[in-house]
């Protein structure tokens, strides 16, 4: 990932560091919510949000993902 991120025009001014992707089935709107709600969860510590920077592969992310 890079350190300078993407800039996305956010509201706070800084580039993104973290994009995700949800893919859901299109007429079930509560799964795609429910994994917003997830990933909020998940990322809203900031001690969360430095390691993930650091990972190097994908089954690391997941670990730390599920260790939220």
């Amino acid at each position: 990932m890079s350190a300078a991120g993407i800039d996305f025009d956010a509201p706070d001014g800084r580039p993104a560091q973290l994009i995700f992707l949800l893919l859901t089935p299109v007429h079930d709107d509560g799964v795609h919510l429910e994994l917003l709600a997830d990933i909020a969860t998940v990322f809203k510590g900031e001690e969360v949000r430095g390691r993930v920077s650091q990972v190097t592969g994908f089954t690391e992310f997941l670990a730390l993902v599920r260790s939220g």
